[in-house]
């Protein structure tokens, strides 16, 4: 009988709230994950990973602006050629013209204007200006490929850089946390070191890396690319998602995939009537508003932006971006050069900086 008592009496000791796995359950309701012997935030979790990506992207970004610009430059270059040919087609017809060609000789220059216009009708395209060169095929894939990779990285960039700037406070206010100090200390059993609140390690070399990184990539100009006559924009939503953006100035709002809206957390605001909408020959659509507390282009961020957002069953259609949403800052578009000019105006270019505390609440 007393052997039956001790048992209940030792099970009772770890049950209810002292219990490690309730321990557990309490720093996971907090946000933490355990790594070894730490318990870090989910964003420290990721950042590992995060910072090699980030490597990965510069590294592909990078070789993908070197293949662009050697494209151009081709592509230039056989563009002119192309000019050249037709000019010459034209001197030589003029001469065919004058009647003062015949027998051999004639036939000779006619051989010469037919191997020239062959010439000219496989590359006629670079003739269209401004998108001539812009539309050249091999240039038009590595545009593509830039703006979905400066995207990409811009965000990871930005996602990377918030977490770093927030590290330290997030780690203070649970340092402060009764429930959590009371959680770790009963998994840590008496035993110092078994259960520590992180973080890991120190990241100032990664912060140090990462302004570097942010200097270099996010200047005055960002790519752009060209599909179907729309100039294209990579922009990163709540600083850790981006899409792909046909730019605009004659919609009045801009408009975004519900799909990006979801991946960022935006609150759509399905309380309101519907706006109908048709655009790109596409069917009308119910789009409902809402509001992006954040968005970024290049090293300029614009913040509330009132956009549409597009139901499930019309991904068919682009996001789109209408600069005039975007307040003081401007967009201009450099075809040629494959690139899109951002400036803002003096009153808010100081404000053109991270401002990590504001985040949106679905996070």
């Amino acid at each position: 009988m007393a052997l039956v008592i001790w048992v209940i009496l030792a099970t009772s000791c770890v049950s209810g709230a002292d219990a490690p796995g309730d321990a557990e359950q309490i720093l996971t309701s907090h946000g933490l994950v355990q790594q070894g012997s730490h318990w870090v935030t989910a964003d420290e979790a990721r950042l590992a990973a995060d910072l090699t990506d980030l490597r990965r992207l510069d590294r592909q970004h990078r070789q993908t602006a070197a293949t662009l610009k050697r494209e151009l430059q081709q592509a230039g270059q056989l563009r002119d050629r192309v000019v050249t040919a037709r000019e010459e087609v034209d001197r030589l017809n003029a001469l065919l013209d004058g009647g003062t060609l015949s027998g051999s000789r004639y036939n000779a220059v006619v051989d010469e204007v037919n191997r020239r216009a062959d010439f000219i009708n496989q590359h006629v395209s670079l003739l269209a200006s401004p998108l001539g060169v812009v539309i050249e095929p091999n240039v038009a894939q590595a545009a593509r490929q830039l703006v979905e990779q400066y995207g990409a990285l811009s965000a990871a960039l930005a996602h990377g850089r918030y977490t770093l700037e927030t590290l330290e406070d997030s780690y203070a206010a649970l340092a402060e946390d009764s429930q959590v100090a009371a959680a770790l200390e009963q998994i840590d059993n008496g035993r110092p070191g078994d259960a520590r609140l992180g973080p890991l390690r120190d990241y100032a070399g990664d912060a140090r890396r990462l302004e570097r990184m942010a200097a270099t990539l996010w200047t005055a100009e960002i790519p752009l690319a060209v599909l179907d006559n729309r100039s294209l924009l990579p922009v990163v939503v709540e600083e850790r998602v981006f899409g792909t953006f046909a730019v605009s100035s004659d919609q009045g709002i801009s408009i975004v995939s519900s799909a990006l809206a979801e991946a960022a957390g935006i609150d759509v605001e399905r309380s309101v009537p519907p706006v109908k909408l048709q655009a790109f020959g596409v069917g009308e659509h119910e789009l409902y508003p809402a509001t992006i507390p954040r968005i970024r282009l290049g090293g300029h961020t614009v913040e509330n932006v009132r956009v549409l957002v597009l139901p499930a069953d019309a991904e068919e259609m682009p996001n789109v971006l209408d600069v005039g949403t975007l307040g003081p800052l401007s967009v201009e578009l450099d075809l040629p050069r494959l690139r899109a000019r951002l400036t803002a105006s003096e009153s808010t270019a100081a404000e053109a900086v991270d401002k990590p505390e504001l985040r949106n609440k679905n996070r």
